[in-house]
This record gives C-alpha cells, sequence and structure tokens, in this order.
C-alpha cells in the first residue's frame, strides 16, 4: 500500500479532486481591457493549453447616450491573420453580459481580439475578467 507522501489521485479525498477538477474547468485569467473611442481595440494572450471555451464578460462603463453596443470579438494566431469569430451585443444597453465564444484549435500561440464597432460615439466598455474552459459544456 503506497504512503501518503506517495499516494496516488486515486487516494486523495473527494473533495479536493472536484475542487481541482472545478479549476480545470473554468480557469480565470488576467484579461481586462477597456474599449474606448480613442483605443477601440485591444488584445490578450490566450494560454498555451489551448481552451475550447472563452467566457467574456462585457459591460457598459459610460453609455450616456444610450447608444448599442456591439463588440467583435477575433482569434489572431502569432504571425497570421486574423479570424473573426463572434460579434457580440448587450441588451439592454446598459445590462453587463458574459458571451460564450468557441475557440478553434491553432498552432502556436494566439491572441483574442476585441473591437468596438465604428461607431460607438462616446462609449466605454468593460471586458472580463475572461476565463476558459477546457470540457465540453454538459
Amino acid at each position: 500500500m503506497p504512503s501518503s507522501a506517495n499516494s496516488s489521485r486515486a487516494d486523495r479525498p473527494w473533495p479536493v479532486v472536484a475542487a481541482s477538477l472545478l479549476l480545470l474547468a473554468a480557469a480565470p485569467t488576467d484579461c481586462v481591457v477597456t474599449l474606448t473611442p480613442s483605443a477601440p481595440r485591444a488584445t490578450c494572450a490566450l494560454p498555451a493549453d489551448h481552451p475550447l471555451i472563452a467566457r467574456i464578460p462585457i459591460q457598459p462603463v459610460e453609455n450616456p447616450g444610450r447608444v448599442p453596443i456591439d463588440v467583435r470579438i477575433a482569434l489572431l494566431p502569432e504571425g497570421g491573420v486574423e479570424t473573426p469569430l463572434q460579434s457580440v451585443s448587450l441588451f439592454p444597453v446598459d445590462r453587463p453580459g458574459t458571451f460564450a465564444v468557441r475557440l478553434p484549435r491553432t498552432p502556436g500561440a494566439s491572441w483574442l481580439v476585441f473591437a468596438l464597432s465604428p461607431d460607438a460615439g462616446g462609449l466605454v466598455v468593460g471586458v472580463g475578467p475572461v476565463t476558459y474552459q477546457y470540457e465540453e459544456p454538459r
């Protein structure tokens, strides 16, 4: 019988194993950006272990005119061409929302790109923190 110092993962108490799996299922990152008329585009590096899904919170920081909020999300592989993934909109325009975006597998490092629609006016939008899922939702 193995000693506790050499015990396998199967010998661990269930709550420890469950907590470890939960952390792998939705790993948080430090991807938090603010999109403004003067900086309408921002990027965040994707984790190297290629998650399947990004959960992206979006919230209006400033939207005095209550204009529609459209954020385009794209993938930019290292040295590659930007690939549009999804465009998301808040409705109602003053309520935050979290959007799930499926990520294609790409070799090498990749970046998520966030961009405000060109007619955003005086809109300021917060994006993140982005979390990642490594397993298919059930």
